[in-house]
Order: structure tokens, then sequence, then C-alpha cells
């Protein structure tokens, strides 16, 4: 049997950490990186409850690490709720663990980067935690620029991600949920080193479930998306994370589902993600208001992959006469010139010299079997306005190519995917 080789990529250019790991299988990535790259000694494992109980993945890493396991959680309620997340807080303090290996979706993801955020500040009550990262957001403008201070925290974070999300990639920010408002909250914290090891593995993104895994994919293509039509706020490098990212993860996106098992499909998606988020993160790619709703849609039941396929087309309709030029160069160098793509847009009957990107967008979806309605994932009319009072309080919202500042425009992108 040939043995396994690793290959390192790094994330960012000039900057030791995160490196992403690929090519051995997970456990024993995690097992080799852990004490001679980390420096860590004491492992907390907080792992996703459906893997834990489907398959032997938490079992495979366990006995893998062996002795330095001081602690394991399987499981979090879907959408990172804050209460929750510091009841995981107060176990990974009292194990004494130096590194928090997440083994899942992007919940548990935010849920590390929280714990740290919550950790270091020494937050023990949610009322606290809530008023802390709403301070964190509190600046004009872009965010203050991103300056990790490795020292900050004795606690270091592993991720091996099962999703494509991509909030591993997303270094110091996070989002958590007010259980009593169901209002989503975001931190950011410009000195926080997020996750010093990423591990793929794409056999164990087989576990996932299928439409989990492509939805999620859609999730990163709404990055691309908002980063490279964002108006006035986006820049030609995360434009050009978002063309490769496109042109990396819908190939092989689609390609999963004709052959669920093509291990390098879920590898080159794995690499697409990463590139979206690098463009909207590292390069500051605006955020819009497919994000900003999505963000409060998520706490109602709907995955955050769903809320981007159901949305994304309606907000790229909503946002066209503000950034026609810009959707349409996206169409252009990320959608026709990629002959899978371009396949499928035919397919739907769409030209193009008259397509716009609402349009494709429609289509791709479409061929990925993902909903492409608020009916079909239980969000009735009746809750519209409860969802559009509360995005506009969101960041993202804010910052659409087109403000939405009324909760009217929110309805009004609200019923365009009833």
């Amino acid at each position: 049997m040939e043995k396994s080789t690793e290959t390192i990529v790094p994330y960012l250019p000039d900057s030791t950490f995160p490196i992403v790991s690929h090519g051995l299988p997970f456990e024993e990535a995690c097992t080799k990186h852990l004490k001679s790259t980390l420096g860590c000694s004491k492992a907390f494992v907080v792992a996703s409850g459906s893997l834990s109980r489907q398959t032997d993945a938490l079992t495979r890493l366990g006995h893998a690490i062996g002795a330095m396991v001081v602690g394991t959680r399987q499981g979090l309620q879907p959408h990172t709720l804050l209460p929750e997340v510091l009841e995981l807080a107060a176990q990974v303090k009292a194990s004494g663990a130096d590194c928090l290996i997440t083994l899942g979706g992007g919940t548990l993801v935010d849920a590390a980067k929280i714990v740290v955020f919550a950790n270091t500040r020494d937050i023990t009550t949610t009322d606290v935690l809530m008023s802390k990262m709403q301070e964190s957001l509190q600046f004009k403008g872009i965010p203050p620029p991103w300056e990790p201070d490795h020292d900050s925290t004795s606690l270091k974070i592993i991720c091996i991600p099962t999703t494509l999300s991509g909030g591993e990639f997303n270094l110091p920010i996070a989002g958590g949920v007010d259980p009593t408002t169901l209002h989503k909250h975001l931190v950011y914290d410009p000195t926080a080193p997020g996750p010093s090891l990423i591990i793929w593995d794409p056999a164990l993104t087989t576990t996932t479930p299928l439409q989990t895994w492509i939805s999620t994919g859609i999730r990163a293509i709404d990055h691309c998306v908002e980063s490279y039509a964002g108006g006035s706020r986006a820049n030609p490098e995360a434009q050009d994370c978002a063309v490769r990212a496109i042109r990396s993860l819908l190939p092989a996106l689609l390609q999963t589902i004709e052959s669920p098992n093509d291990h390098a499909a879920r590898l080159a998606a794995q690499q697409g993600s990463m590139l979206a988020v690098r463009g909207s993160f590292f390069y500051d790619g605006p955020a819009g208001a497919s994000h900003g709703i999505g963000h409060q849609l998520g706490p109602l039941g709907v995955s955050h992959g769903d809320t981007s396929a159901i949305l994304m087309p309606a907000v790229a309709k909503f946002n066209k006469p503000a950034v026609q030029a810009q959707q349409d160069a996206l169409l252009r160098e990320g959608f026709w010139s990629e002959p899978k793509i371009a396949k499928v847009l035919h397919t739907h009957g769409l030209k193009e010299d008259t397509a716009d990107l609402s349009q494709a967008l429609d289509a791709v979806i479409r061929a990925l079997h993902l909903p492409r309605s608020l009916n079909e994932v239980g969000i009735s009319k009746e809750k519209f306005l409860q969802i559009a009072k509360s995005s506009v309080k969101d960041r993202c919202c804010r910052r659409n190519p087109i403000p939405l500042t009324d909760p009217a425009s929110v309805v009004e992108i609200l019923e365009m995917v009833m």
C-alpha cells in the first residue's frame, strides 16, 4: 500500500500560521502537528454530534492522540448558541487544555473562536459576552488591521472541517446567537490568531450528508459574489480570489453531485472555499445583504448554506442597478469562462449575451438541487418583518452596495423568494 504524503499550504502570505495540511488521514496529521508544530500537550476535542454517533471519526482521533486528550464534548446545537458556548468555555478552562480541536462543521469553528474570546477575558455570562462582542465591532469603515498576537492566549485551535462554509479561514471573526432574541451577534478581535492548523481530509468529508456539503459550498460562493460585486468597496485582490474560487469550487460541486466519492473533487472544493474566504477576509472583500439577512435566517432553523442558495440570486437582482458592471464582469470571468459551469447555464437556456448574474446563480443552484424559496425551508411571510428588523441591525446589510437600513427593503428581497 502506497504511503500517504502530506502537503502543507500556508494560508496567508508572509505569515507562519495558520497552516493547511492535506494528504494524511486527519488523525495522523493532527497527532503529527499537535506537539511538534504547535507545542501543545493537552487537547480538548469538540466533535459534531452526528459525526460522533454515526462514524468512528472521534474514536480514531482519540486513539491517535491518546493521553494528550484531556476532555471531549460531542455536539453543539446549530448556529452557535452563546449560553452553550459559555458552557463549553468553562469545560475547556477546567480541563487545563492548551489546544481546542474541532471535528465537524462551522458551528464548532465559531464556538471555538468565541471560547478563546471569552476565556481570555474571563467572561462567564451571556450578557457580558454579548456586550463585549458588540464592543468589538464598534469601528467605522473597514475593520482595524488584523495583527495576531500568538502569545495572547495559551489556547491554540486546530480545525478539522467537514463542510465548506470556510469559517475556519475567517480567522478573528465568529458569530453566535442570543437564544432569547434569535439575533446573531458577530465578534471581531484584531489580535486573535484564530485557528493555527486546518486539516483537510476529503475521505472524512464523505461522511457529511451530500446536501450539507453542497449547500455549504454555495455559502462559499456567496463570499465570492459579494466580494467581487461589492460596489465601491470591491478591490482587485479580492476579485481575483473570487474568480479563482468560483472556477475551482463550482465545477467541483457539480462533479461531486455526479460522483459523491470523488476525493479529488472534494479537495478542489476545499481549496476553492479557502480562496473564497481569503478574498473576503484578508483582502477585505465586502459582505453584503445575502450574508446579513442569512445571519438572521439561521436562528430560525435555516442552514447557512440554504440561506445563500435562496437569497443570493435575489440579492444580486436587487443590487444590479448599483453594480451591474461588476456583476457582468464576474459572470464573464467566473462563470462563462469555465466549461463545466457554462454547460449548466446553456442547459438552463441562458445565453452569454443576455443572461445576468441573478439568472446564472439561479441556474447553478438548481443544478445542485438546493432550495430556492423560503417556503421550502419553512419560513412563512408572517416572519418577514421580524427577519427584516433584525437584518437591518446587521453590519453586512448596512454595507450592501445598496445599503439596507429600512426593513421594507429587506422585505422586498424576501418577497422575491417566497
